[in-house]
């Protein structure tokens, strides 16, 4: 059985009702001071939805098994994932880029680095990780 954890990097802004105009007004609905209440019998509007943020690539995948990250294929925000390697360790989907991690400074996870991250490089990975929980 494989572990997979989800790793979220994704903040909306809030949506908030208010007679305060100090709110930004990106992130909220301003109801003017003067502003006649509703009629009986009228219909409110909805409220308007939170906008998604449309920066891409801001949620990642972690994974011991790169096959369970193929549930995540068709998931337009999840657009990296990284195993505490530096090297994939199996296939992961072509929309998913892998990231590869120095995990500490023992022999065993410097004497490849250079390699497996140049390797990752040219296979397209463009952001690197380290030292995920030194013991050294």
């Amino acid at each position: 059985m494989g572990f997979l954890l989800i790793v979220l990097r994704h903040r909306t802004k809030p949506l908030a009702l208010s007679t305060n105009t100090n709110f930004p007004s990106d992130s909220c609905v301003s109801v003017p001071q003067d502003a006649e209440p509703p009629s009986e019998g009228s219909v409110a509007s909805p409220v308007p939805e939170t906008t998604e943020n449309s920066i891409p690539g801001k949620r990642g995948l972690a994974y011991n098994d790169a096959s369970l990250t193929y549930l995540f294929a068709n998931q337009s925000s999840v657009s990296w994932g990284y195993n505490w390697a530096s090297f994939a360790n199996g296939s992961l989907p072509s929309n998913l880029e892998f990231i590869p991690t120095l995990w500490g400074l023992g022999e065993d996870e410097t004497s490849s680095w250079f390699t497996q991250a140049s390797s990752a490089i040219s296979y397209g990975s463009k952001h690197l990780f380290s030292f995920n929980e030194p013991d050294t």
